[in-house]
């Protein structure tokens, strides 16, 4: 319990998010909520609820083993091609008009 513990609290805010959704949708889990977060005490957790608890953390898992490659790919491709443009920022300088009369030539 302890290594999912450690696990479930290693997650995004996404997922955390997702995780009580999953708690919130079984009426017998209490959540104990306060400025620092909402709290919940595993061990008095039914086993058909860890075991739920356990399937997202292997689908958040096997979704990373997923997106981890493309990820990769994407910085990659970022680098090669648009990391050597340097977009010049500066506006350009002001136009004369052509009724200006210029005086310091």
């Amino acid at each position: 319990m302890n290594l999912l513990k450690t696990k479930l609290e290693s997650l995004t805010k996404q997922n955390h998010i997702e995780i009580l959704k999953i708690l919130k949708s079984h009426r017998e889990v209490v959540l104990n909520e306060n400025k620092s977060g909402i709290f919940i005490n595993m061990s008095t957790l039914p086993s058909t609820i860890l075991l739920e608890l356990q399937k997202y953390l292997e689908h958040v898992n096997y979704q990373n083993t997923l997106l981890q490659p493309a990820e990769e790919q994407m910085e990659y491709i970022k680098q090669t091609f648009y990391s050597e443009v340097e977009v010049d920022e500066t506006p350009p300088p002001p136009q004369p008009s052509p009724n200006a009369v210029s005086f310091f030539t």
